[in-house]
C-alpha cells in the first residue's frame, strides 16, 4: 500500500475503464482477471504520449523525494512514500498508511503539481547588469 495525495486520487476517480462494475479495477490487466502489472513496459508508451523526455521511472521517485526532502520531510516519512521498506516488527503487521503519511503525500503531491502547472510560488527578479 502507497499513501497517495488527494489530487491523484481526484484524477484517478475520472477514470472511466470500459465495461466496469462495482470492484472493477481502474487500471485492469490485459487478460479477463486481474489489474495492470509492467508499468515499466509500458512507460515509454506514456511518456511519449505525454511528451516527457529522458525521464525514468527511476527518475520520478527521485524528484518525488528531492520534493519531499525539500519540504523538510525525514527519511523516516519519505522512505515508506516511495516504497522503501519499513524496519521492525510493528511494520510487518501495520498495513494501512499512517494519517502522517497520507498528508506528507498529499503536501508533496500538491506541491509537485503546482510546479507542473507553472504555480511554483517563486518569484523572479531582474539583476540589473
Amino acid at each position: 500500500m502507497r499513501p497517495m495525495g488527494r489530487g491523484a486520487l481526484n484524477h484517478l476517480a475520472t477514470f472511466k475503464p470500459r465495461d466496469a462494475a462495482p470492484g472493477s479495477y481502474v487500471f485492469p490487466g490485459g487478460g479477463k482477471v486481474g489489474h495492470f502489472v509492467g508499468l515499466p513496459k509500458a512507460w515509454d508508451r506514456i511518456a511519449t504520449r505525454a511528451k516527457i523526455e529522458r525521464v525514468s521511472l527511476h527518475g520520478l521517485r527521485h524528484w518525488f523525494s528531492s520534493a519531499a526532502a525539500e519540504m523538510n520531510y525525514s527519511e523516516f516519512v519519505i522512505a515508506p512514500l516511495i516504497g522503501h521498506a519499513r524496519k521492525g516488527i510493528t511494520a510487518r503487521y501495520a498495513n494501512a498508511p499512517d494519517s502522517a503519511l497520507v498528508m506528507a503525500a498529499d503536501r508533496i503531491s500538491t506541491r509537485l503539481a503546482d510546479a507542473l502547472d507553472g504555480n511554483n510560488g517563486a518569484k523572479v527578479i531582474s539583476i540589473a547588469k
